[in-house]
This record gives structure tokens, C-alpha cells and sequence, in this order.
């Protein structure tokens, strides 16, 4: 079976062979079961990474509670926290924040989140108590009576809702 090839130059040369020669087969399945594997291999590396960051976000959720607390009991101070719990803070309170590097990035990095959304974590000091205000007890009123049925009423006048002044000027470009 005669083919033709492109050489380096991008020249067409002829090219002739046996389309089913065993040696020629054999090469190819070769090749395929070559391509197989190594897409078997990558498929089991994706799997694995993939367990291993699930493995680290559930720990990440599991520290990030007990790391919130800490934080709050020494006073907003994010210097005293471990960089475990700093990144479990970033990454569960601040929608998957990833802090990287050594601890003062991570310290500037947290303290930068937290003035961003003062309200994630609510590091503000708990308020006074209120005081329970105690009242008697009010007395029990008498049942209203149900009211009589009244007369069939008119129909309510059409509600009309106020249109913003930009609505109604695009309204009256189209012809509505």
C-alpha cells in the first residue's frame, strides 16, 4: 500500500509498506498500550491528588472553629495563631482563601481579610448582658366577638405602582 510522507523540509516523498505486517502491528499496539498506561497513571495521580486536597479541606473545616475561638479568646491577635490555624481561618471563613509562605505573609495576609470583612469573624467583644426587664404578667382580655358579615363590597380601584423615571423613558423608546 503506497503512502505518501512529508519530510522535514515539508517535501512529499513516497512511501510504500505492508499496512497489516505483523512487525508493523505489533509496534503499533506497543505504542497503544504505551498511551494506555500512561493515561491509567495520570488518571490514579488526578484521583489521588484529588482525595489527598478533599483530605485537607475537611481538616482544614475541622481546625477552623477551634482556630476562630483561640483567636477570639487572645484578642483579635493573629501573631499568637499557628499558621494551620491561620490557614484554616483564610480558607473556611474568607470563601477558600489560600495563604502561602512563611507566617508574617500569612499574619499580613489574615490581618488585610479580616479588615476587608470585619463581620466574617466578629472579633468584636461581646456586649453587657441585657437586663431581664420583668413585668407582670398582663390580664387575660375577654374574646372579641367574630364581626357580622357585611354587604358585598366594590371592587377596589386599580393599584397603580410608581414606574421609575429611567424605566419609563426605555417604555417609551419601544413603543410600550
Amino acid at each position: 500500500m503506497a503512502k505518501r510522507k512529508l519530510d522535514a523540509l515539508g517535501n512529499v516523498k513516497s512511501h510504500s509498506g505492508f499496512a497489516n505486517d505483523p512487525a508493523r502491528l505489533k509496534k503499533l499496539q506497543g505504542q497503544l498500550d504505551l498511551a494506555a498506561s500512561v493515561a491509567e497513571i495520570k488518571r490514579q495521580d488526578a484521583a489521588a491528588a484529588a482525595a489527598l486536597k478533599s483530605t485537607a479541606t475537611a481538616e482544614l473545616a475541622l481546625k477552623a472553629p477551634a482556630a476562630v475561638q483561640r483567636l477570639k479568646e487572645k484578642q483579635g491577635d493573629v501573631g499568637a495563631l499557628t499558621m494551620a490555624e491561620m490557614g484554616a481561618i483564610a480558607f473556611i471563613n474568607f470563601n477558600g482563601h489560600v495563604l502561602k509562605g512563611p507566617k508574617q505573609v500569612h499574619i499580613d495576609g489574615l490581618q488585610k481579610l479580616i479588615a476587608a470583612q470585619p463581620s466574617v469573624l466578629n472579633l468584636a467583644a461581646p456586649a453587657a448582658p441585657l437586663l431581664a426587664l420583668t413585668m407582670a404578667p398582663a390580664a387575660p382580655t375577654p374574646p372579641t366577638p367574630a364581626p357580622a358579615p357585611a354587604a358585598p363590597a366594590k371592587l377596589a380601584p386599580a393599584l397603580t405602582l410608581a414606574v421609575p423615571p429611567s424605566l419609563a423613558l426605555n417604555r417609551s423608546r419601544r413603543g410600550v
